[in-house]
């Protein structure tokens, strides 16, 4: 064999360029930053800023309701004691019986006072409905009943 090299006559040889790096500028870049960029920096840092006031905040009461749940829980009934229950209210005999005999002196009363009301409508009709109209204006009824009508 020899060291002959065919070339194709229908493909064309591919040439490579070479590659050029592009020009570096030899002035620094610009060192201002846009007005809208430092406002919205300081926006960004300022809802920071809240967010961690608010945190710190949150945290404070946090631990300060920790701190008087503590202090309570130490006031408290200790372990073993008994339960705290308050006194019953208990009513004397005499109290209670004073209690129920004015109640029915007040039923009675209602009783009595529909019944003059009743026989006073029967004597006397509507003159006795209008007397009673102007016991009721002049503050002649009793506080506890009203007159039955």
């Amino acid at each position: 064999m020899t060291d002959e090299v065919i070339v194709d006559p229908a493909v064309e040889p591919v040439v490579v360029e070479p590659v050029v790096d592009p020009p570096v500028d030899s002035a620094p870049p610009s060192k201002e930053v846009p007005a809208w960029a430092l406002t919205r920096i300081s926006k960004e840092a300022a809802e920071r800023r809240a967010a961690e006031d608010r945190a710190t905040a949150a945290e404070r009461r946090a631990n300060e309701a920790e701190a008087l749940a503590a202090r309570l829980a130490g006031q408290g009934a200790k372990v073993g004691d008994p339960p705290i229950t308050p006194a019953p209210v208990t009513q004397s005999d005499a109290q209670r019986q004073a209690e129920i005999r004015a109640e029915a002196q007040n039923q009675r009363f209602y009783e009595d006072t529909v019944e003059v009301r009743n026989r006073g409508m029967a004597a006397n009709g509507q003159a006795f409905t209008e007397a009673l109209n102007v016991l009721g204006r002049s503050g002649s009824r009793p506080a506890t009943k009203p007159w039955p009508m």
